[in-house]
């Protein structure tokens, strides 16, 4: 799978292999250094912070979840804009 983004300060390049994440800057804005680059994906996916955990925090806080959490152990973080797509049974 390959995933291509913009952080704050570059665009970026990332494939996923069997057993390892690669990435590549494809273009850095003006000022930016290449030391900032892992720190800004490390930011981006938000590695910081236990999935397991902060799932266990929304399925006890937000009923919809609740029902999906079983299913999606350690649920990635989500761009606001999914947030507001409508349940797929809505679409049809």
């Amino acid at each position: 799978m390959e995933l291509n983004l913009c952080l704050h300060h570059a665009q970026v390049q990332m494939r996923q292999e069997e057993d390892d994440v690669l990435f590549r800057v494809l273009a850095r804005g003006d000022g930016a250094l290449p030391g900032e680059d892992a720190a800004a994906l490390h930011d981006y996916f938000n590695l910081g912070s236990r999935m397991a955990d902060l799932s266990a925090h929304w399925a006890d806080r937000d009923p919809r979840f609740r029902n999906i959490h079983p299913y999606f152990p350690g649920a990635p973080r989500l761009l606001p804009l999914v947030c507001f797509l409508p349940e797929p049974s809505e679409l049809v």
